[in-house]
């Protein structure tokens, strides 16, 4: 096995935090589905460049693309899961 694909597999279990913090933080804004996706990656790119120094495979930046592109879809299917079981509400727009 791969071992980006190892490094994969041990980030998968936190997915889930990493997307109810980054709708905890943009609560109620509509449309800010990019941003909180972007945030979510952004954590996790911060996490996998302090393993970079345990782990010398993730100091290139090839291989560490290949972890966060599968970490978005990731994030994407969890997304979806979530707001097909209702979990996220889409925040109503503000009334004028």
């Amino acid at each position: 096995m791969p071992l980006w694909l190892m490094i994969f597999f041990q980030v998968l279990p936190y997915v889930p935090v990493l997307v109810q913090t980054a709708e905890q933080a943009f609560s109620g804004k509509p449309g800010s589905g990019a941003a909180k996706k972007s945030l979510a990656l952004n954590l996790t790119g911060i996490a996998l460049g302090g393993a970079a120094m345990k782990m010398p495979m993730l100091q290139s930046d090839t291989n560490k693309k290949v972890v966060l592109d599968a970490v978005a879809g990731a994030i994407d299917a969890t997304v979806s899961v979530m707001n097909a079981a209702g979990i996220f509400k889409k925040a109503e727009p503000a009334k004028s």
